[in-house]
C-alpha cells in the first residue's frame, strides 16, 4: 500500500499521460497556428523574390501581406505562450474567424473557397469552435500546398444534435496508406476531432480529390 502523501505508480502513469497529450496538442497548435502563418509570410516573399520585374504598388501589397501574416504569428506565439484560443475566434466569433482564413487563401492567389454555413444558433462551445477553426485551416493550408485544385468546398452543417464539417477539394489526391503516418496536420485533426467525441474520415485517391469529413455531437 502507498504511503499517505504520496502518489501510487496508477496516479503517476495518469499525470504522465495528461503531459504527454497536453505537449502533443502544443505541438499540433504550433503546428496549425504559428507554422501556418509564417509559410505563407514567407510564401510572399519568396514570391517578391522570384518576380523582380513586379509593379511598385505589387511590391507593397506582397510586403503588406508578408508583414500582416508575420504580426499574426507573433499573436499565436503570445497566445500559446499564455494557453489561450486563436484570437479571431475570441474577438469575432468562429464564422468571421473562418471568413479570415478564406480571405487569406485569396490573398494568396488560391483556389476559389465555396463556403455553406448552416447552424442554428453560433454560440458553439468553445473547444468545438477551436477544433473546427484548426480543421479547417489545416485543409486549406493543404489545399493550397498540395492539391493543384482549383477550388475547394467548406461545409459547416447542424443536424439535430450533431455538427458535420466536410472540406472537400478537386485535386490530385493522395493514397491514403502511403501518408506520412507522423504527418502532424492529419494526426492533428484526428486528435482534435477525437477529444470531443467526435470521428474523423479521409476519402482520398490519385487524381480524384480528397474529401476530410468530421461529425462532433452537440451537447
Amino acid at each position: 500500500m502507498a504511503q499517505r502523501g504520496r502518489k501510487t505508480n496508477a496516479e503517476l502513469l495518469q499525470e504522465i499521460e495528461i503531459h504527454e497529450h497536453y505537449l502533443q496538442l502544443l505541438a499540433y497548435e504550433i503546428h496549425d497556428g504559428f507554422t501556418q502563418y509564417v509559410t505563407a509570410a514567407l510564401f510572399h516573399l519568396q514570391t517578391l523574390q522570384d518576380s523582380p520585374m513586379r509593379t511598385l504598388e505589387e511590391s507593397r501589397e506582397g510586403l503588406h501581406a508578408a508583414v500582416g501574416l508575420l504580426n499574426l504569428a507573433i499573436s499565436e506565439a503570445r497566445r500559446l505562450i499564455n494557453g489561450l484560443r486563436p484570437p479571431l475566434l475570441d474577438d469575432f466569433g468562429l464564422k468571421a474567424a473562418i471568413d479570415g482564413l478564406v480571405a487569406e487563401i485569396r490573398s494568396l492567389q488560391g483556389p476559389e473557397v465555396e463556403l455553406s454555413w448552416q447552424l442554428r444558433s453560433e454560440s458553439l462551445p468553445a473547444s468545438l469552435s477551436h477544433a473546427i477553426f484548426r480543421i479547417v485551416q489545416e485543409c486549406l493550408a493543404n489545399v493550397r500546398k498540395h492539391s493543384k485544385s482549383n477550388r475547394v468546398q467548406v461545409r459547416i452543417i447542424q443536424q439535430r444534435d450533431r455538427l458535420n464539417l466536410e472540406v472537400q477539394d478537386f485535386g490530385v489526391g493522395f493514397e491514403i496508406r502511403r501518408a506520412r503516418p507522423n504527418c502532424a496536420g492529419l494526426e492533428g485533426m484526428w486528435l482534435r476531432t477525437r477529444s470531443l467525441g467526435g470521428c474523423l474520415t479521409i476519402t482520398s485517391s490519385p487524381g480524384q480529390g480528397t474529401t476530410i469529413s468530421a461529425e462532433f455531437p452537440l451537447p
